[in-house]
């Protein structure tokens, strides 16, 4: 139940731990 605000605050502290757990919280604010 993670929003979008909160995938991409992760994906910008962790990007790599990010693409692993939240892929769409790295690509979806980059590339809507």
């Amino acid at each position: 139940m993670e929003t979008l605000g909160i995938d991409y605050l992760d994906g910008v502290l962790n990007p790599g731990d990010s693409i692993s757990a939240h892929p769409h919280g790295v690509t979806s604010p980059l590339k809507p």
